[in-house]
Parts: C-alpha cells; sequence; structure tokens
C-alpha cells in the first residue's frame, strides 16, 4: 500500500455508553473510498466485560489476537483497516473493502476454523463516502 499509519486512540461516547476507538488518522478517504467503497464490520464479543461495557488489557490483548488471525488469509489487497471500536461488551473491527461477498464470506469461513463457538458477526454496508470513517476521525 505504500502509506504510513499513524494510528490514535480516542474514549468517546456511543449511544450514552462509554467507548474506546482506535482509528488510522492517516488515511487519505477521498483517494481511497472509490477503490473500497464498502464499509465492512467485524463484531467480536468481549467474554468479561466490565460494567462500562468495555475490556482488561489482557482480554483486549485476546481479542487483538483473534482480529489478526481472521485477517491474516485475507489478501491485503481486498481491504483497508480502518481502525476498532470497543464498546457495548463488543469490539467492532472496521475495514473498507473493494469485493464485499469475498471478503465477508473469507472472513466468516475463517472465524468458523478458529472457533466455531466464537460468536462472530460480519456486516456489509455500501459506504461509498466512507462517512463512518470520516465521522471518527472528524
Amino acid at each position: 500500500m505504500g502509506e504510513a499509519n499513524n494510528f490514535s486512540v480516542v474514549q468517546a461516547r456511543r449511544r450514552g455508553r462509554d467507548a474506546v476507538i482506535l482509528i488510522d488518522t492517516a488515511l487519505d478517504a477521498a483517494r481511497l473510498a472509490p477503490r473500497y467503497p464498502y464499509l465492512l464490520t467485524v463484531t467480536l464479543p468481549i467474554r468479561h466485560a466490565n460494567a462500562q461495557g468495555l475490556c482488561d488489557d489482557r482480554e483486549s490483548e485476546r481479542l487483538s489476537d483473534l482480529e489478526d488471525a481472521l485477517l491474516a488469509p485475507v489478501d491485503r489487497s481486498d481491504y483497508r483497516y480502518v481502525g476498532r471500536v470497543t464498546w457495548n461488551g463488543v469490539r467492532e473491527v472496521l475495514l473498507y473493502v473493494a469485493d464485499p461477498e469475498r471478503c465477508a464470506r473469507r472472513l466468516a469461513s475463517e472465524a468458523f476454523e478458529l472457533d466455531p463457538e466464537e460468536e462472530i458477526e460480519v456486516s456489509v454496508e455500501a459506504e461509498p463516502s466512507w462517512a463512518t470513517y470520516r465521522k471518527i476521525v472528524g
């Protein structure tokens, strides 16, 4: 890809709940949006969320490892990783993709292979303006 990453951590409120957002602020949405017009969200459940719906460092590490394992077999040119939102008992991994059906199918297959009992959800929506990303980075 040739682009540098610049991840920022933001503490925020989302629908009245605490949220911790990790977002790559170095992405050029205007340039990337035509190539990756779909937002694919991978939702990973937090096993032991605290009262605020967040997780401790150990659980965060588990989720990060799971995220890495899910994405490892997906061709890096098929998506742009923009970040993740941890809140309300889940971690939502945000990717913009070129071919949503192929990526969603690959991620769902990988999730089942990693742990058929893990309740991982994959959702896709057309988002050619990168509205979610733009809202987070301001």
